[in-house]
């Protein structure tokens, strides 16, 4: 298929996504988190050479975390399916479509293409229009993931992962897209609702796993105000704070706090790098007495933040450092290496999208 470069949003990559069929998980590889109309295409060889072996692959849209996404996949049956979750919620509007289309030969190959406008999707399997798709249940802007549902060893092998802005050079292409007129705008949101939360909740303290302990949280683009409160764990050395990172695997920013009662601010810029601490400061205003609480707030503009512990100006933050994308996903972080088994509370877990009736922010040279 083509189109006009300037719509092209992610791709093309090709590559492969291991087995671990063990794991319990799905395999994936990230493409990217958009709030964009798109089209996401790619081309998947069959894992095995037997038929006696179920494979499924497809996308993950508008992928949120937390079993919060739209699943569209073809599989070795024949068929191409869709469902969506809604959290922790079993599959809903499912269904499951049996397609000649579909090449089910052992080493076989699927160039396989999903349309997303709004609340509608269109399928396509190997050039060839399949049907339409309800994604009305999740409109919020998401991650575009490829998937391995993965029973059995192997590799699935993949090329051409691709993602465009619809536009009218792919509407010519594709005919059967009929996109209602836009409706008339809706009167602006209140500022001061916010996107997401207030959510309370605990981390559990997995100390030997060798992992930062992270929240659940949201997907949310754009400029925005985080806050949450954290209680102090008991008799343990903590560290916890706010995790902004990006569709690209170990690429993210941490702003959190201490029991030494400075703050700070890390950033890491993908899975062959280390992470790096940009500033730390100390200041009295951080609780260390355990079982107390730290409130923090952070602001982010563009590249530039603002933060604040306890209701006081801590310092700005430069989220322009290191080649980190900007962040999409925004949760709560604990790195629980020097921790006893246990958890970390915290409530008010609260974002807004950034509008400067939320808060004041402090001039420049107040710093």
């Amino acid at each position: 298929m083509e189109s006009d470069p300037d719509l092209l949003l992610f791709g093309p990559k090709s590559g492969q996504i291991e087995h671990e069929s063990e794991d319990g998980f799905l395999e994936k590889f990230p493409a990217i988190a958009t709030s964009e109309d798109v089209v996401v295409e790619a081309t998947f060889h069959n894992p095995y050479s037997t038929r006696d072996q179920e494979w499924e692959h497809g996308f993950l849209l508008r992928n949120q975390g937390g079993n919060h996404t739209h699943w569209v996949a073809v599989e070795s049956s024949g068929k191409w399916k869709y469902f969506h979750r809604l959290g922790e919620s079993k599959a809903q509007g499912y269904q499951a479509i049996w397609s000649s289309d579909i090449d089910t030969a052992p080493g076989g190959e699927n160039a396989f293409r999903v349309v997303m406008i709004g609340p509608k999707g269109w399928v396509y399997v190997n050039g060839k229009y399949q049907g339409s798709l309800d994604l009305s249940a999740i409109t919020d802007s998401g991650r575009i993931e490829v998937f391995v549902d993965d029973d059995h060893e192997g590799e699935t092998r993949f090329k051409d992962v691709i993602v465009w802005k619809w536009g009218p050079s792919l509407a010519r292409q594709m005919p059967e897209i009929v996109v209602a007129p836009t409706p008339i705008p809706e009167a602006t949101p209140d500022p001061r609702n916010p996107v997401f939360g207030p959510t309370r909740g605990v981390i559990k303290h997995d100390k030997g796993n060798g992992f930062l302990e992270i929240s659940q949280g949201a997907v949310v683009s754009g400029d925005v105000m985080i806050e949450a409160t954290f209680h102090n764990p008991d008799e343990a050395d903590w560290n916890y704070g706010i995790f902004l990172d990006s569709a690209q695997r170990n690429t993210y920013h941490w702003v959190g706090v201490n029991k030494g009662r400075s703050w700070f601010h890390k950033h890491r810029s993908g899975q062959d790098s280390r992470t790096s601490t940009n500033r730390v400061e100390r200041d009295f205003s951080i609780n260390n007495d355990d079982g107390g609480e730290n409130h923090l707030r952070l602001i982010v503009v563009e590249d530039k933040g603002w933060l604040y512990a306890n209701g006081k100006f801590m310092g700005y933050i430069n989220f322009g450092l290191g080649t980190v994308p900007n962040p999409d996903r925004i949760r709560l972080v604990v790195d629980d290496d020097r921790y006893p088994e246990g958890e970390t509370r915290f409530e008010d877990f609260t974002i807004w999208k950034w509008h400067p009736s939320l808060y004041k922010l402090p001039k420049e040279e107040d710093n």
